[in-house]
């Protein structure tokens, strides 16, 4: 029922486009023309109902939605899982980009202040949600060295300079890294 109160406005409403646009034409060889562009027009959208009886695909009904407000039915559900994908992928590149500039970051000031970092290995965790308000934002940095003598004055230089909670740097001997890395 809904469906065909809304073919019916929609019907209405052509007519009266139509009728105004007519009344604004000037009077010449253009105007049966444009006439006849009309009344294919109109005989588009009052056949737009047989195509859902015949089950039939006709490309000329695809070409005018019949409503602003249903023009994003066409849209199928693979598109949209392949759009969510892709937002995935590409959230994931951005991610990988991002944590490799501060791990970069990190060494370039740590190398200016410590010897023996430039063979450190950084894992970098960051709010990954993209809906949050905190996207992107550092929740924990991980620095896997062989030099464990100035752990602290480490943190306080990657506190300061991350803007970040000591509690959440960690420093781990080299060797747990490769560990860790062997249990995934």
């Amino acid at each position: 029922m809904n469906f065909i109160l809304e073919w019916v406005r929609n019907v209405f409403l052509i007519v009266l486009a139509i009728s105004f646009l007519e009344m604004l034409l000037p009077s010449g060889s253009m105007r049966g023309y444009l006439k006849f562009i009309f009344s294919l027009l109109l005989l588009t959208v009052m056949l737009y109902p047989l195509q859902t009886l015949g089950n039939k695909d006709v490309s000329a009904f695809y070409s005018i939605p019949y409503s602003a407000a249903n023009s994003q039915s066409y849209e199928t559900d693979e598109n949209s899982i392949l759009e969510y994908n892709l937002s995935q992928v590409q959230t994931k590149q951005i991610s990988d980009v991002y944590k490799e500039k501060i791990s970069e970051r990190i060494k370039e000031e740590l190398e200016k202040q410590f010897s023996g970092i430039s063979e450190a290995v950084i894992e970098i965790y960051i709010n990954e949600n993209r809906s949050s308000r905190q996207f992107g934002e550092l929740n924990k940095v991980i620095l896997y060295t062989n030099d464990l003598t100035e752990q602290e004055n480490i943190r306080k230089a990657l506190s300061d300079c991350l803007n970040l909670s000591k509690r959440n740097i960690f420093i781990k001997e080299k060797e747990a890294e490769n560990e860790a890395a062997n249990k995934q």
